[in-house]
C-alpha cells in the first residue's frame, strides 16, 4: 500500500542550559534482533538533536524509558525489512531523513553540514558523505575510509534514463552504491520506503539496495561531499538468518529460473510505480546483476572476508605487543590525515562516538 507522507516543520527543544534549534533530520533504524546493540546505539542517539524512528523486529521489546524523547520506538515483531520500511513513512516528520544500521555511529555535526548542502542546493535530492569504517584494536579504536570509490562521486545527468543506468552500471563501479545510507530529502525517502515495503516478497534481501539504488536514481541528483558523518561497525557479523540470507545475492536472485514470478510481479510494481518501461527495468536489472557477480564473485569469498575479520581480532595484542608499526590506523591518525579541516568539533565528536561503540562498558 502506497502511503502518502504529511509535512510537519522542525521543532525546538532545550538540551541542557542554550536553547538549540532540532536539525530537521530523522533517522530511521530498521532492526532485527540485536537488542544488546540497538540499546547501546539508541543511548548514543538519545544525546542528540536528532529524531531517532526505531522499527524493531525482535522477540523482545526494549525498555525505552531510559531514552531521551527524540527517541521514536515501535516494536514490529514478525515483521520483516519491507514491511517495517513502509510503516516507517508515518513516522516521518522532518525535511530530510537517513536510515542508518542498528550498530552504527552517526557524526551529528557533520550531517548538520549535509543537511545544509542540500538547503543550499535545491536541484539535489540526496547526498552523501565519507564513511569511516571502525573496529577495536587492543585499548583503542582503530579505522580506514569505507567505500573511497564513491568520494566525491556524482549522479547529476538531466536525462532520467541516462542517470539511472549511469548509476546502476557504470563501468567502473568497484561496490554496488548504497542509497539506503545517503542524507535524502523527506519526498524521495517516502518514495524509497515505500518501494522497499513493495519488495518484502522478493527472495535476496539485497532487493532493497538496488531498489532504493534505482528510486533515488529516478527521482534526481545525487552528490557526495566531504562529511565524516557515518562510523560503521565493523567489529559487528552482519546479520545472516533464513529468509535474510546474505549468500543469496541479488545476481544469485536474478538468475534463478526458479524466481521468474516473482521477478516479474517486481518488474511490474516497479514499472507502475516509476512509470517507466518495464522492457527497459529488465535489461536495467539484467546488466545490475552482472556488475554485482563482478563485484561478489563467488560466495567463498564473502567467506574468506569474514574468516579475516576473525582472524584480525585474534592477532591484534600481539601485533600492538612485537609490531606497533604494523597495527591499523587509529581513528585519530586517520581524521588527521584524511580530513585536516575538519572542525574541532567534528573531531570531538568521532572520538566519542567511536569510544561509545567499541570501549564503553556496555561492549565488552
Amino acid at each position: 500500500m502506497i502511503r502518502e507522507c504529511g509535512r510537519q516543520n522542525s521543532q525546538e527543544f532545550r538540551v541542557g542550559s542554550p536553547s538549540i534549534i532540532l536539525m530537521g533530520i530523522d533517522v530511521v533504524i530498521l532492526s532485527r534482533g540485536r537488542e544488546k546493540e540497538l540499546s547501546l546505539t539508541l543511548d548514543r542517539l538519545s544525546r542528540t538533536n536528532l529524531h531517532v524512528i526505531v522499527m524493531h523486529n525482535g522477540s523482545n521489546s526494549l525498555a525505552t524509558d531510559r531514552f531521551g524523547t527524540n527517541i521514536n520506538y515501535v516494536f514490529c515483531p514478525g515483521l520483516n525489512f519491507g514491511k517495517r520500511a513502509a510503516i516507517a513513512t508515518e513516522y516521518l516528520r522532518n525535511d530530510y531523513c537517513l536510515i542508518s544500521a542498528d550498530d552504527d555511529g552517526l557524526v551529528e555535526s557533520e550531517l548538520q553540514n549535509m543537511e545544509k548542502f542540500l538547503e543550499r542546493n535545491p536541484g539535489v535530492s540526496s547526498v552523501g558523505g565519507v564513511a569511516i569504517g571502525a573496529f577495536p584494536y587492543g585499548n583503542s579504536v582503530a579505522g580506514t575510509i569505507a567505500y573511497r570509490e564513491m568520494n566525491g562521486y556524482q549522479s547529476r545527468a538531466t536525462n532520467t534514463i541516462e542517470r539511472i543506468t549511469n548509476h546502476l552500471v557504470l563501468d567502473n563501479m568497484k561496490f554496488p552504491r548504497t542509497a539506503l545510507y545517503r542524507l535524502c530529502r523527506r519526498e524521495l525517502t517516502c518514495k524509497i520506503l515505500e518501494a522497499l515495503g513493495a519488495s518484502s516478497k522478493v527472495g535476496t534481501p539485497y532487493i532493497y539496495e538496488v531498489t532504493a539504488e534505482i528510486v533515488s536514481a529516478w527521482y534526481g541528483n545525487a552528490v557526495y561531499i566531504s562529511c565524516p558523518y557515518w562510523i560503521r561497525n565493523w567489529k559487528n557479523e552482519m546479520i545472516s538468518k533464513g529468509d535474510w540470507n546474505r549468500q543469496y545475492g541479488f545476481d544469485n536472485w536474478w538468475n534463478d529460473l526458479n524466481r521468474r514470478t516473482e521477478k516479474e510481479e517486481y518488474l511490474n510494481f516497479l514499472s507502475t510505480f516509476l512509470s517507466l518501461d518495464k522492457s527497459f527495468l529488465r535489461a536495467l536489472l539484467t546488466d545490475c546483476a552482472s556488475a554485482w557477480g563482478k563485484v561478489f564473485k563467488t560466495p567463498s569469498k564473502r567467506e574468506l572476508d569474514r574468516k579475516w575479520k576473525f582472524g584480525r581480532h585474534t592477532i591484534q595484542n600481539l601485533i600492538l605487543k612485537f609490531m606497533p608499526g604494523r597495527a591499523p590506523t587509529s581513528i585519530e591518525k586517520l581524521i588527521t590525515d584524511e580530513f585536516p579541516n575538519l572542525s574541532n568539533r567534528s573531531r570531538a565528536e568521532i572520538r566519542e562516538v567511536t569510544h561509545h561503540m567499541f570501549l564503553s562498558r556496555e561492549t565488552h
